[in-house]
């Protein structure tokens, strides 16, 4: 394989470029931003050489199109945008994404190097957690020195809600245990579940906390017997029930601000966004344009009696589908329905497709993919960069070369005592 590909350099290259913009992102206020352009300019690098070695490879499989197809719809929406340069701008984080893809596809199509990139997704919510941990005991960021926002802990990340990027790539920590016997493996599921959602209780992010609960869940149903299943479950619902009762870090208030449309600050920015998309609804207003008209549409815009919106400049929609609609119409939402629905055909393939164990590479998208539809409901943004790179690295990871990577025993070694997950999920 080494010698058709041009040897291990390149898949090497690629895969130390992904890791590094991976684990960057999870301290991101803490990297000097010529350390990050570094990281780009070695994922530019690697995009190139992967091209070089991989066109006579290239087929145009449906998840090709529908990336193709996606890209030209942004570009199309753009074109048509009422703000061309502000759409034109937030091109920058795509440009990324698409370097992204092509270098993670070509590292995750030798295997020791993906190992690489899935240790860099493991590591963040590992290194996100702790960092806001340690910054609730000591006031302060260990990575780069931020004080907490308000009462509410980001850690070294941008926002507290941005701590869904620890949610979303918690899957691939969790698969880390697959390995294991049952016992060690539920305790370690438990032991990092009870960490990660510690630190999601502190940030106060209703976002994070659904999508770390919803891949655990995920997880646990895919990789541990049908008798031990509902461990993670119960253990999910009594951490839960434990921080309603003592109302840990304003968690009570949180869930019933979510429950309760007169408290729930989000329902106003929403009604703007299903207003954009009622006055464009082809091509939208354009991408990246929700700020220009969230405070105009507000005054105008039904709002239940009693609301009290949220005044001042929104950025996004605070839900991914509705900022589709309103920045880029049908076509844009078409695109990306027809991008995820494939996204999440290949990786059910990989981890459903075979009698033994599943894929753990395709198992971490298919539940880092599920928790960030979930977690695109309440917030998530095509205009946050973590978002948009860390679904191209996922892309590129199901793209991968089937012959070369699809083999689960490189990366999770079954032992002879240990029945694989699909057996043990077997009645009796």
């Amino acid at each position: 394989m080494d010698s058709e590909r041009g040897g291990p350099i390149t898949p090497w290259l690629a895969g130390a470029g992904v890791a590094a913009l991976v684990v960057m992102s999870s301290v991101v206020t803490a990297v000097p931003r010529w350390l990050f352009t570094c990281g780009v300019l070695i994922v530019l690098v690697a995009a190139i050489a992967s091209r070089a070695m991989d066109s006579r490879r290239l087929h145009a499989s449906p998840l090709a199109i529908a990336c193709c197809v996606f890209v030209l719809a942004q570009l199309v929406s753009t074109l048509f945008s009422v703000d061309r340069g502000m759409s034109a701008a937030g091109l920058v984080p795509l440009s990324i994404g698409v370097l992204l893809l092509f270098a993670t596809r070509h590292a995750a199509s030798h295997a020791p190097s993906a190992r690489v990139i899935v240790g860099a997704l493991a590591a963040a919510p590992l290194i996100i957690s702790c960092d806001v941990l340690v910054q609730r005991v000591v006031g302060h960021s260990p990575f780069s020195g931020e004080a907490p926002m308000g009462g509410r802990y980001q850690g070294s990340l941008p926002h507290p809600n941005d701590f869904a990027l620890a949610a979303a790539c918690l899957p691939f920590l969790l698969c880390v245990f697959a390995r294991a016997r049952l016992m060690p493996r539920v305790i370690g599921m438990l032991v990092v579940a009870a960490l990660v959602l510690a630190a999601a209780l502190l940030t106060q992010s209703r976002t994070a906390m659904g999508g770390a609960v919803l891949s655990m869940l995920v997880i646990a149903a895919v990789l541990l017997p049908s008798r031990a299943r509902w461990i993670v479950p119960l253990f999910v619902v009594v951490v839960c029930a434990t921080a309603w009762a003592l109302d840990a870090a304003g968690f009570r208030d949180r869930v019933l601000d979510t429950i309760t449309a007169r408290s729930e600050g989000r329902l106003g920015i929403w009604l703007v966004a299903w207003r954009m998309f009622i006055e464009a609804p082809i091509l939208g207003q354009g991408p990246h344009t929700f700020g220009l008209f969230y405070p105009r549409y507000l005054a105008v815009v039904h709002l239940p009696e009693g609301y009290e919106p949220l005044v001042g400049y929104i950025p996004w929609a605070h839900n991914v589908y509705l900022e589709f609609l309103a920045e880029r119409g049908v076509v844009g939402f078409a695109a990306l329905a027809a991008l995820v629905y494939f996204l999440l055909a290949r990786a059910w393939s990989g981890v459903f497709r075979r009698d033994d164990a599943p894929d753990p590479i395709d198992l971490g998208v298919l539940a880092s993919v599920g928790a960030l539809l979930a977690m695109a409901c309440l917030d998530l943004s095509a205009q946050k960069d973590w978002c948009v790179f860390i679904v191209c690295v996922l892309i590129g990871l199901v793209m991968r070369d089937t012959d070369a990577t699809r083999r689960p025993a490189e990366l999770v070694q079954q032992t002879p005592e240990q029945p694989t997950a699909r057996a043990s999920a077997a009645p009796g």
